[in-house]
């Protein structure tokens, strides 16, 4: 059977079984004559790897001899006891070759990458060994695969590029410079030699080998062989998934087939081909895990330097590689038959306890046998209907459910979700504040959402109150959607604890009322800071002058437990006085500040602060958004200054640059307190006077 030859567009990497040998020559056992001794230490490895002693026995009689004419050019010649023979000659050719885009991209997560992969094999069949047989494999291996190898380093250079040059292109200019390796294989009993052979031993024996010469026969054989059991395991799921995809094919339900009359016909020829094809790559897969594990040679060093443990992996990823790009061809090949994902799949709750689950038909390319349910009390179960009830739940509580449909060929994947909740008594979900929240701004409008519509006239003052600081909070009650909202007549007080409460008095569109009283508790923010300040600034170097007072709320924004942040918000009023330029006054805002971003603050350190217990430092700036224009002269727009840019009226108090800390802070009693008077020379500030107040 000739193979259609195959194009590998991701890599793996190098060689075949002549990897397995050193150049030189040599023979397997110590006899001189033509029989096969075995090796027997080899024999009891490969049963305590549990192959059978007669199949052991087989492999470790081997003969095995190798000659290498160059460093790029090998062949190696195993003979079996049964007299098969297996001739593996490979070749490696310096050269350049560009891989495509596709190639590129496929082979951007492989390590080693191959490309340009081609397989073809003759005289391979099924059920019978014909007594000769080929396989060929060829591929180019980009010199950056082959870097840690020291031959290679030479072709490298050879080739005009240092490797670790190499290191610094893109991987397009490094794929170009290479090998063109060609691996083939011929034997007198077929191409999966040792394997055939041994069955037909068997079979010459008397004993069971059903299946001679097919590579998925071979599965039980070796099964507890490690490598070999997985390889049995890919292949035959393979296998399986081919036994799908043609039965898909050939189905006359399909649809396709109407409007393809040639459909079905042309996909299983290529189905089957791909099975063939299949086969007789696991067959080369076979043997090279074999060789191996049972030819007992030692890991030497082959071609272009390569390792022989490393090389017989390369040879296995590449062919692998061969028959996954096959696996994929097949997919793409066959219109699914698996049934699509249901549609407008609702949940609806009807009562207390149940649920109602209904959905529209898949569309498949053949009729769903049954659709299967998640979630709820019908977990599990499946029916052919297009819905169902789910019985026995609890009262005012939300199910979810995922649905799938089910055909002898799969089922849909990744189907949507519904929801539905039973019917009862409406409860209280959410509200905001939040249930302990603090801080909370003393302008907040306190909400309550429930699990379902209530009826908007049984949300009222009566039924839902907000109470705290020692007495009912005034406000109007509003209802919208599912959500109940108390607004404050007036703001509420600052560091004090407010409770919220929603009574039985609320009812659904039923009539059903809560069945307790909900109620929950939140804190607002402290107080703030209040802060006055008069000061002068003399810049340094003269020529600007700005003096004034300060109105500042400082808002807690962060409180560490022995250290206070505030942040600060108000005005700056100033007169300011720039040489040449008549003298302007004028009030600016604060620069808005949020907590860990741009603008100053006032850090209180308290009592409890061991470094600086007491003591507190602050400052603030104009908004930079803010612009002073001075009329200077004859041109009235000479001087137009940023405020902050212009340090005009930026202050701040705590540490001056001859000040060692802590005696730069200031030092106070509490917060109440905060007061102080501060100079600064060398920042220009003088006689700066500030107070506070809680």
């Amino acid at each position: 059977m000739k193979l259609n030859e195959t194009k590998l567009y991701y890599g793996a990497l190098f060689s075949a079984a002549v990897l397995l040998s050193a150049c030189g020559s040599g023979t397997k056992g110590t006899s001189p004559t033509d029989t096969f001794p075995v090796d027997e230490p080899l024999s009891a490895a490969l049963v305590a790897l549990g192959l059978p002693l007669d199949m052991a026995q087989f492999f470790a009689a081997a003969k095995v001899s190798s000659s290498c004419a160059s460093d790029t050019a090998c062949t190696l010649v195993h003979t079996y006891p049964n007299g098969a023979t297996r001739t593996v000659t490979m070749t490696a050719t310096a050269q350049q070759y560009a891989p495509s885009a596709a190639e590129l991209a496929n082979a951007a997560s492989v390590v080693n990458p191959v490309y340009d992969s081609h397989f073809a094999a003759t005289g391979v069949d099924d059920s019978t060994q014909p007594q000769e047989t080929r396989v060929d494999l060829s591929y180019f291996v980009p010199s950056s695969s082959l870097a840690g190898a020291a031959s290679s380093k030479a072709l490298m250079a050879s080739l005009g590029q240092d490797a670790a040059q190499r290191m610094t292109v893109a991987r397009a200019q490094e794929a170009g410079n290479g090998y063109q390796v060609n691996w083939s294989e011929s034997g007198s009993k077929g191409t999966d030699v040792a394997i055939g052979s041994l069955l037909e031993s068997y079979k010459e024996m008397g004993k069971a080998a059903e299946g001679v010469g097919a590579a998925y026969a071979v599965a039980s054989a070796l099964s507890d062989i490690s490598t070999a059991m997985q390889l049995s395991q890919q292949i035959n799921g393979w296998l399986s998934e081919l036994d799908a995809l043609e039965k898909c094919a050939a189905d006359p339900t399909n649809p396709i087939t109407q409007s393809d009359p040639g459909y079905s016909a042309n996909t299983v020829a290529g189905l089957q081909a791909t099975r063939a094809e299949l086969k007789q790559i696991s067959a080369v897969r076979y043997v090279n895990i074999m060789d191996e594990t049972a030819a007992g040679l030692n890991p030497v060093t082959a071609v272009l330097s390569i390792a022989t443990k490393q090389a017989n992996a390369w040879t296995e990823e590449t062919l692998k590689g061969v028959s996954e790009k096959l696996m994929q061809d097949a997919r793409s090949a066959v219109v699914s038959c698996k049934p699509t994902c249901p549609v407008s799949f609702a949940a609806t709750g009807i009562s207390e306890s149940e649920i109602n689950l209904s959905w529209i038909g898949s569309v498949g390319k053949k009729v769903v046998t049954t659709y299967v349910l998640f979630g709820g009390n019908s977990n599990g179960v499946s029916t052919t209907a297009n819905a169902v009830s789910d019985t026995g739940l609890a009262k005012s509580t939300t199910y979810c459910y995922t649905i799938s449909a089910y055909n002898d060929y799969g089922s849909a994947e990744s189907c949507p979700q519904a929801c539905g909740t039973t019917f009862g008594p409406p409860r209280v979900t959410s509200t905001n504040p939040y249930a302990g929240e603090t801080k909370v701004s003393i302008n907040t409008a306190v909400t309550a959402t429930f699990t379902k519509v209530v009826d908007a006239a049984t949300v009222n003052g009566s039924t839902m109150s907000l109470a705290g600081g020692g007495g009912a909070v005034g406000g109007a009650v509003s209802y919208s959607g599912s959500t109940a909202t108390f607004t404050p007549s007036a703001p509420l007080a600052y560091s004090t604890t407010y409770t919220g409460t929603v009574t039985t008095g609320v009812m659904d569109l039923d009539g059903r009322a809560m069945e307790a009283d909900f109620t929950w508790s939140f804190t607002t923010e402290p107080v703030p800071v209040a802060g006055n300040l008069t000061f002068s600034i003399n810049m340094p170097g003269g020529g600007l002058v700005s003096s004034g007072t300060a109105t500042v709320t400082w808002t807690l924004a962060e409180d560490l437990g022995d250290v206070h942040r505030y942040m600060p918000s108000g005005t700056v009023t100033a007169d300011i006085t720039l040489s040449d330029c008549d003298p302007i006054h004028t009030t600016v805002p604060v620069q808005a500040t949020v907590l860990g971003g741009p603008g100053p603050t006032l850090v209180v350190y308290t009592a409890s602060n061991v470094a600086f217990a007491n003591t507190y430092q602050f400052g603030f700036a104009a908004d930079p958004g803010t612009t002073l224009i001075f009329t200077c002269g004859v041109d009235p727009n000479r001087y137009t200054l940023p405020v902050a840019a212009a340090s005009v009226i930026n202050f701040a108090v705590g540490v001056c640059p001859s000040v060692a800390i802590p005696d730069g802070l200031i030092p106070f009693t509490t917060e109440a307190l905060l007061a102080g008077t501060f100079s600064c020379p060398e920042m220009g500030l003088s006689n700066a006077t500030w107070s506070f107040a809680q």
